[in-house]
C-alpha cells in the first residue's frame, strides 16, 4: 500500500513532517551570534522580511560596508531567524580567508555540499567538479545559501555559478567590496550603518562592565571611548573588553594612548581591506588621500594626484567599492577616521623612530621637527604642517611639563600593554613622541624659533605634495622642491611670491588667508596650474596676470574684499570652468571678455553687494550652467538703486540699470542651476515667463519677499528643485509644475496651503517651522471644527464643539515641531477624519463596545448596514516631558477575515496639558469592511497612557 494513497495522504504527510523536523534537529544547527548583538534586529529587519517574501526567482542580496561594521554578525542573525523556512541552507563563514588555504575553495564546495545535503558527505577533488554537483544538488530544493566575506568573484562562480537553483532561492553575500552592487543580478543591497550613540554605549558597557550602562566612576571616560569609536562594533568590543576591570587611572592612561597608536587588534582587522587591494598604486594612493585628502573636492584631489603618475577616477571608485572610502554628497572624500588611523599607522611603521625616512609626514609636530632639524629624505613624497597645531598642542603640553611629567611618563610606561599586541613599537611612539616635545618645548621659547629656513627642503627632492599652512620661511627659494603638485600655503606671510619660487610644476596653489596684495610683481607662465585659490586673501587689490595660466580651470576669490575688478586677461585662461568671488564686496564689474571663456560652467557672485549691470553677452554662453548671485544686486537692478543711491564708484563708473526684463533676458539659456536667495524679488521683480532658462533644473528664491508662486515659475518644464526657505511673506502656493521633485518651505511662517503637488513624493516636502501650514492637497487638510460637515459631526455625536475652547495640538511628522493653543480642529487624512476633545470619558454614544484596554475586537452584524466606522480612544499624559516620540499615536485596524490591515499616523496629534482627551476618529472602508467580518482596532499613544478604547 502507498502512503499518499492512504487516508488522503494524511499518514504520509505526518511522517514526512516528523522526518524534517528530525532532519532539522541533527543537520541544521544554528550559527554562533555576537554575545551582546545591540542593534542588531533593527538592522536585520528588512532582510528578514525579504527572505520571507515568496519569489518565483533565485535572489540574491549584498549586505556591505567597512571591517568592523557589523556584517557577518546580520548575517548570522538573519540566517538562524530563517534558514528552517528554507529546503536547506548553508552558511560559509570566512571565505576570503579559507580561499588563501591550498584546495581552499574545494574546501569550501565540499562544506556547502555537506550542509544541503543533511549529512551526507560527498567529496569533490576539483572545482569544475564541485560546480556540478552544487548545480545537481540545489536545482531540486529551494536554499538559503549565506556566504561570508566573499572578496573576489571566482568564489561566487564556484560556489554558486550562474545560480541555477530552485526557484524562490534566496542568496545572501557579506562583502567589504562594493563591486558586487554593479551586476545586474543583484536585487538588493544593504549597506551596514554604524550605530548610533546610545546603541555604541550599551554595546561598549555590555564588554566593559556586564552591564548596559556604564558603573559609576567611569561614564565619561566611557562616553570618551565611544566618541573614539565612532560607531564600530569591532572597536567597542576590543576596547570595552581591553578596558574591563581597570582602573579609572589606566582607562585616562589608554585614551592618551589611543590619539598617538591605534590599537594594534582594530588595525589588524581594518588592514584586510587595505591588504586586498589589487595592487601597489591603490595601496600608495590610499595612503595619499588619507593622510592628504580627507574632506577635499573628489575633482580637484583627483587633478592633483593624475600629475603624480596616479590613475585617480579609477582608484578612487576601487577604494569607494572596498569600502574604505565614501564620498560625501557624492564630491567630498571622506573617511571614517579608524580607517585613517590605520593608513597613517602604516605610514608611521615604515620608520617608528625617524619620521624623515617615512613616506608621508602628516603628524605637525614630525613635520615641525624634521623641517627644524633638516632631516627629511627622498623618501617623503608629501609633507603637512600648520603651525597653529604646533602652537595650540604646545600650549596643551605645557601643563604636561609643569606636573611633574617624570612621574605620568612612568606611569605610562610601567603599565603592562593591553591595549595593543605590539608592545615594543607602542613604547617607540611614546618615546619619541616624548622625545619631540621636548625638543619643541625648548625650541619655542624663543619666538624666532618658530621660523623655518628655505633650506630644509634640500633633500626633500621627491616631495610633490606640501602642506605648510602658517609658516614663515627665511632664505632664498633656490632649495624650494620643484616637483611640487599641490602647494597649499594658508597665511602666506608676504604681500606677493618671491621671485625664485619656483612653481612649474604646480598643478594647484592654495594660498587662501594669505597676506597677498598682488600675487607676482612681473607675469609668471605656471603651463601646469589648474586650480588657483586666493579665497579671503583681505589685502587683495588685483588679480596675476592670466596670460600665464593657459590650463587654470579653477579660480576661487572668494572674501577678498578689497578687490575691485577682475584682469580682463581672465580670457587668455580659457579652459577655466570655475569662477567664484563670492562676497567680493568692492567689486565693480565683471570682465568685459568673460563670455569668450567657453567651458565656464560655475559662476559665483553671491554677496558682491557693489557689482553693476549683468553682461549682455553672458547670453551667448553656452557652456554656463550654473549661476549664484545670492544677495547681489546684478539681478536685481531696483535692489541696485536702493542700495548705491547713485550709478557710480570712486574708482569705476557704471551705466545706471537697465529695467528688470532686461537683466532676465541677459541670463544664459544653458542654466541649470540659478541660486537668487536674499536677492529682495518680489512678484513685480520676475519677467512673465522664463521660456529663456528652459533647462533649469534647481532655483532657488530663499529669503525673498515673494507672497505666491511667481507665474514665469510655472512656465519652467523641467524645473526638479525649487527652494523657499525663510520666505516670511509667501502664503500659497498653487500649480507647481508638473517636474517638480523637491520643495523645500522651511520657516515659511505665513505659508497657509500647498495645492497641485502633482505626484511630488512627500518625502521631498521640507517643510519644518510652517506654523501656519493648513493644507498640503493629497495629504491632510485642517480647519477648524465650527466648519467641519454636519454630518461627520453628527454621526461622531459631537455637540456644544464650540464652546470646549483651545485646545493644545502637537504637530507631527516634521511639518513645524510647533506646539500652540488653538480652535479645537478637525484633521482629513488619507480619507480619514479625526478631532481631539477634552474629556475623561469614551463617549456615551460608544458605551455598547467600551473597553479598559489599547484594543477592542468586534464582529460586524450580519444585519448591519455599514456606512462608516466611528472609534475612540480615552489618554492622558504621565510626564509631559515623556510623551514625544517621532510616531506619538497611531490606529492599527486588522480585518483578520479579509486579511486586511491599516495603519493612521494622524499628522496632527492632541497633546494632553494637566487633563485627559478623547481621539475620534471615523474611516469609511467601503467594501473593505462587510457584515460577518471580524476585526480589531488597536490605540497605541506613544508614552501616555490610555484608559478607555471604543468603537
Amino acid at each position: 500500500m502507498i502512503l499518499h494513497n492512504f487516508a488522503e495522504g494524511y499518514e504520509a504527510k505526518f511522517i514526512q513532517k516528523t522526518v524534517n523536523v528530525i532532519e532539522d534537529k541533527l543537520s541544521r544547527p544554528m550559527v554562533r551570534v555576537a554575545r551582546y548583538p545591540i542593534g542588531i534586529e533593527f538592522r536585520s529587519r528588512n532582510i528578514s522580511l525579504w527572505l520571507q517574501q515568496k519569489s518565483t526567482n533565485v535572489e540574491l542580496l549584498v549586505i556591505c560596508g567597512m571591517g568592523g561594521i557589523g556584517k557577518t554578525t546580520i548575517a548570522k542573525f538573519v540566517y538562524n531567524l530563517n534558514f528552517k523556512r528554507f529546503e536547506c541552507s548553508s552558511f560559509l563563514a570566512n571565505i576570503r580567508k579559507t580561499c588563501e588555504q591550498p584546495s581552499g575553495l574545494v574546501q569550501l564546495q565540499n562544506q556547502l555540499l555537506s550542509n544541503v545535503l543533511k549529512g551526507e558527505r560527498p567529496k569533490v577533488w576539483n572545482v569544475d567538479e564541485g560546480i556540478t554537483k552544487i548545480k545537481e544538488s540545489l536545482c531540486h530544493k529551494r536554499s538559503l545559501l549565506v556566504l561570508d566575506d566573499v572578496d573576489e568573484m571566482y568564489q561566487l562562480d564556484a560556489l554558486i555559478g550562474k545560480r541555477e537553483f530552485h526557484p524562490g532561492s534566496k542568496i545572501i553575500i557579506t562583502t567589504r567590496n562594493k563591486w558586487f552592487l554593479k551586476g545586474d543580478k543583484v536585487h538588493k543591497v544593504y549597506t551596514v550603518e554604524k550605530l548610533d550613540d546610545n546603541e555604541s554605549l550599551e554595546l561598549f558597557s555590555c564588554h566593559a562592565f556586564g552591564k548596559k550602562h556604564p558603573v559609576e566612576g567611569y561614564v565619561d571616560l566611557s562616553k570618551r571611548v565611544v566618541r573614539h569609536c565612532l560607531g564600530i562594533p569591532l572597536a567597542l568590543l576590543v576596547l570595552g573588553s581591553s578596558l574591563s576591570g581597570r582602573s579609572p587611572a589606566l582607562w585616562r592612561s589608554a585614551l592618551e594612548k589611543l590619539e598617538a597608536i591605534p590599537d594594534a587588534q582594530i588595525i589588524q582587522k581594518l588592514k584586510v581591506s587595505y591588504d586586498c587591494l589589487q595592487d601597489d598604486h591603490d595601496r600608495n594612493l590610499f595612503l595619499h588621500i588619507a593622510c592628504f585628502f580627507i574632506g577635499e573636492d573628489k575633482d580637484c584631489v583627483s587633478k592633483i594626484l593624475d600629475k603624480c603618475d596616479f590613475f585617480s577616477t579609477v582608484g578612487i571608485q576601487n577604494l569607494v567599492d572596498r569600502c574604505l572610502l565614501n564620498l560625501e554628497l557624492g564630491t567630498k572624500l571622506m573617511m571614517h577616521h579608524l580607517i585613517q588611523d590605520m593608513a597613517r599607522e602604516i605610514v608611521r611603521k615604515e620608520s617608528p623612530t625617524r619620521p624623515g625616512e617615512r613616506s608621508r609626514l602628516w603628524h605637525h609636530v614630525d613635520s615641525f621637527s624634521v623641517l627644524k632639524e633638516k632631516s627629511g629624505t627622498k623618501r617623503v613624497q608629501g609633507l603637512t604642517l600648520d603651525m597653529r597645531m604646533v602652537k595650540k598642542e604646545k600650549s596643551a603640553q605645557s601643563t604636561f611639563y609643569g606636573h611633574d611629567s617624570r612621574k605620568r611618563q612612568r606611569e605610562t610606561f610601567s603599565d603592562e600593554s593591553f591595549l595593543s599586541s605590539s608592545h615594543q613599537t607602542s613604547l617607540k611612539r611614546q618615546h619619541l613622541t616624548i622625545f619631540s616635545w621636548e625638543w619643541v618645548h625648548s625650541q619655542l621659547k624663543c619666538p624666532n624659533e618658530m621660523d623655518l629656513e628655505t633650506d630644509a627642503f634640500t633633500k626633500l627632492d621627491d616631495l610633490k605634495l606640501l602642506r605648510i599652512n602658517y609658516v614663515k620661511l627665511n632664505g632664498c627659494y633656490d632649495y624650494f622642491p620643484e616637483n611640487l603638485r599641490w602647494l597649499c600655503w594658508h597665511g602666506f606671510p608676504s604681500t606677493y611670491l618671491p621671485g625664485d619660487l619656483r612653481l612649474g610644476n604646480l598643478v594647484s596653489l592654495d594660498l587662501s588667508y594669505s597676506n597677498l596684495e598682488q600675487v607676482w610683481k612681473r607675469t609668471k607662465l605656471l603651463g601646469c596650474l589648474r586650480i588657483l585659490n586666493l579665497s579671503y586673501s583681505r589685502g587683495l587689490t588685483e588679480t596675476p596676470d592670466f596670460s600665464g595660466l593657459p590650463s587654470l580651470e579653477k579660480l576661487l576669490l572668494k572674501g577678498c574684499v578689497t578687490l575691485v575688478e577682475i584682469c580682463e586677461s581672465i580670457a587668455k585662461s580659457e579652459d577655466l570652468t570655475l569662477l567664484d568671488l563670492e562676497d567680493c564686496k568692492n567689486l565693480i564689474n565683471l570682465p568685459r571678455t568673460l563670455w569668450k571663456l567657453r567651458y565656464l560652467e560655475t559662476l559665483i557672485i553671491s554677496g558682491c553687494s557693489s557689482l553693476g549691470e549683468f553682461p549682455m553677452d553672458l547670453r551667448n554662453m553656452e557652456s554656463l550652467k550654473e549661476l549664484r548671485a545670492d544677495g547681489s544686486t546684478i539681478i536685481n537692478p531696483l535692489l541696485t538703486v536702493a542700495r548705491k543711491k547713485k550709478w557710480w564708484h570712486p574708482f569705476v563708473w557704471s551705466k545706471p540699470p537697465k529695467n528688470p526684463d532686461a537683466v532676465w533676458a541677459s541670463l544664459p539659456g544653458s542654466l541649470v542651476k540659478l541660486h537668487l536667495a536674499n536677492s529682495n524679488l518680489s512678484q513685480d521683480s520676475f519677467p512673465k515667463d522664463f521660456s529663456n532658462l528652459s533647462l533649469l533644473k534647481h532655483l532657488n528664491l530663499s529669503k525673498n519677499p515673494i507672497r505666491v508662486l511667481p507665474d514665469a515659475v510655472r512656465s519652467l518644464g523641467k524645473l526638479e528643485i525649487l527652494d523657499f526657505t525663510s520666505c516670511p511673506q509667501l502664503q500659497l502656493l498653487v500649480d507647481l509644475p508638473s517636474s517638480l521633485e523637491a520643495l523645500w518651505l522651511d520657516d515659511c511662517k505665513s505659508l497657509e496651503r500647498v495645492t497641485s503637488l502633482n505626484g511630488l513624493a512627500l518625502s521631498n516636502l521640507v517643510k519644518e517651522n510652517c506654523r501656519k501650514l493648513v493644507e498640503v492637497e493629497g495629504y491632510f487638510r485642517l480647519e477648524p471644527i465650527s466648519k467641519v460637515n454636519q454630518e461627520i459631526i453628527n454621526d461622531l455625536g459631537l455637540i456644544n464643539v464650540g464652546s470646549m475652547g483651545n485646545l493644545e495640538l502637537y504637530l507631527d511628522d516634521g511639518f513645524s515641531y510647533y506646539n500652540g493653543k488653538r480652535p479645537i480642529q478637525g484633521l482629513f487624512q488619507f480619507g480619514i477624519f479625526s478631532t481631539f476633545i477634552p474629556s475623561g470619558e469614551v463617549p456615551s454614544w460608544f458605551e455598547e463596545n467600551k473597553v479598559r484596554d489599547s484594543s477592542v475586537s468586534f464582529t460586524v452584524p450580519l444585519d448591519a448596514r455599514l456606512k462608516c466606522l466611528n472609534v475612540c480612544c480615552v489618554y492622558g499624559e504621565t510626564d509631559i516631558d515623556e510623551v514625544w516620540s517621532p510616531h506619538p499615536a497611531f490606529i492599527k485596524v486588522d480585518n483578520k477575515t479579509k486579511n486586511l490591515t491599516w495603519i493612521y499616523c494622524p499628522v496632527f496629534f492632541g497633546l494632553p496639558d494637566h487633563e485627559e482627551l478623547a481621539w475620534l476618529s471615523q474611516w469609511n472602508f467601503g467594501n473593505q469592511l462587510e457584515c460577518g467580518n471580524e476585526a480589531t482596532i488597536s490605540f497605541i499613544v506613544g508614552d501616555a497612557f490610555q484608559r478607555f478604547v471604543g468603537i
